[in-house]
């Protein structure tokens, strides 16, 4: 009867062995990942300190009715001889908030290093705004804003409209001809076979923002237009389709009427630029109306003057500066690339993680001896998600992947703590009688006893 009342009971005691098995130690609870930068740990890691020292806002950004504008300079510029003259002042009698950042080197360094700069910058405008914001940009400010959104995934949640006047996204002659002899850095990282602007290229467009080129076709320095400026999955808008016979050159875009009157249709109208809501009298407009010729002339002829020593003086390279793994489709360094999960641990029979940028994910349970016990791949979407912790194994590899970067990179390693069946306790013992144990198993351990003996007096 006893015996009888003991086997529930081992049954039940044999559900419950694997569960306490796959228990997690103490030591192998996953912590948070750091934060990349104060504002915000997803995407590429940001490797520049103070990278927003040289933001300068105007304007109520975080109360106004209407959205800020955050505009970005170009190639051997700053953002006082790009925008001042007629930017700056122009979206203020508007009424709207103005930013813009200083990008390092006057532009003329590494794009890279700017592109951080673009990051942050946007990151804290949409801070101070809680909301979403535009973005402006001019020649190598419009196509590091355009990076910044490929390559950091929270960034297109981020900008409502982005507009980019004469950017640069396909190959070009003015990096051909620039770079003959050594060049800067941005030159250098637009010719045909820079492998950072192959990386930016292949990057698709996110979702999100609404996306705007401006090109001129008598512009001198990104040629040949339209090609040059030409964004796949944007709206494209050529100046002399809507004014035939306009001539703007290239840093003539960011005063011309005209164009302004094209930037503005976007920032105050859902979608992208349209330029049939742009009256044809405007392209008439030399400067926005209601801006002084007299004041903004001297001003543009020095940013103009200014721009071209910069770039003589910028540092010269005879190839592109060392690319970063991000900017490469075969990049599997999270720590680089930038990582999808915040955090990922394990709590009782299940995976909890915390996703802060979506792509997949896959599970592989390693066994003890290091062989694959399964593999799970889920799709991941930003926020928390809970996974059954899989049978068998002593380990849980993390391994995410995206649509630009196919290749996957290790997230993180989970150790399960794997605890031994507990010994069964010692039933009745029986009884013995001169040191030998009665029953059959006893006799038969005991004639074995004495053969061994036999055998090593032998």
């Amino acid at each position: 009867m006893r015996r009888l009342l003991l086997l529930p009971l081992l049954s039940v005691l044999a559900l419950l062995v694997p569960a306490a098995s796959a228990a997690v130690s103490s030591s192998s609870e996953a912590r948070p990942f750091p934060a990349g930068n104060a504002l915000s740990s997803s995407g590429p890691a940001l490797l520049r300190p103070a990278l927003t020292s040289s933001l300068r806002c105007s304007g109520d950004v975080a109360g106004s009715p209407l959205t800020p504008v955050l505009l970005l300079h170009g190639t051997g510029s700053t953002p006082e001889e790009s925008w001042g003259p007629v930017y700056v002042p122009q979206l203020r009698a508007t009424g709207r908030p103005v930013c813009t950042v200083q990008l390092p080197a006057r532009a003329t360094t590494d794009m890279q290093v700017s592109t951080e700069v673009v990051v942050a910058a946007v990151r804290a405008v949409a801070a101070r705004r809680h909301g979403r914001i535009d973005v402006v940009g001019h020649s190598q400010g419009a196509t590091l804003g355009v990076t910044a959104l490929k390559f950091w995934p929270d960034l297109p949640g981020l900008v409502e409209d982005y507009v980019g006047l004469a950017p640069t996204f396909n190959v070009g002659a003015t990096g051909e001809a620039m770079c003959q002899r050594p060049c800067s850095a941005p030159f250098q990282q637009r010719r045909a076979g820079s492998r950072y602007f192959a990386g930016i290229r292949s990057h698709a467009l996110p979702p999100g923002p609404s996306y705007t080129t401006i090109a001129t076709l008598t512009d001198e320095i990104a040629t040949p237009e339209p090609s040059a400026s030409h964004l796949d999955g944007a709206t494209n808008v050529v100046l002399q389709e809507r004014c035939p016979a306009k001539a703007v050159d290239h840093f003539g875009l960011v005063t011309d009427g005209t164009v302004f009157a094209l930037v503005l249709d976007g920032l105050t109208h859902p979608g992208p630029v349209d330029p049939a809501r742009v009256p044809i009298t405007a392209c008439l407009d030399a400067l926005p109306p209601g801006s002084d010729p007299v004041t903004i002339a001297p001003l543009v002829a020095t940013a103009v003057a200014n721009d071209l020593a910069a770039n003589q003086a910028s540092e010269k390279l005879s190839e592109e500066p060392p690319v970063r793994c991000y900017t490469q489709a075969t990049c599997t360094d999270v720590a680089d690339r930038g990582r999808l999960l915040a955090s990922a641990r394990v709590s009782g029979r299940r995976l909890l993680l915390d996703a802060q940028a979506p792509g997949r994910l896959t599970v592989t349970a390693l066994r003890p001896d290091g062989t694959i016990a399964s593999t799970r791949s889920v799709a991941l979407a930003v926020g928390p998600a809970s996974l059954a912790l899989p049978a068998g194994a002593s380990r849980l590899r993390l391994t995410t992947t995206t649509p630009f970067y196919r290749r996957a990179g290790l997230e993180q390693t989970l150790a399960l703590a794997t605890t031994a069946p507990a010994a069964a306790a010692p039933g009745p013992q029986l009884p013995t009688t001169g040191g030998l144990p009665f029953g059959l198993a006893g006799l038969v351990a005991a004639v074995a006893a004495v053969l061994a003996r036999r055998r090593s007096a032998a």
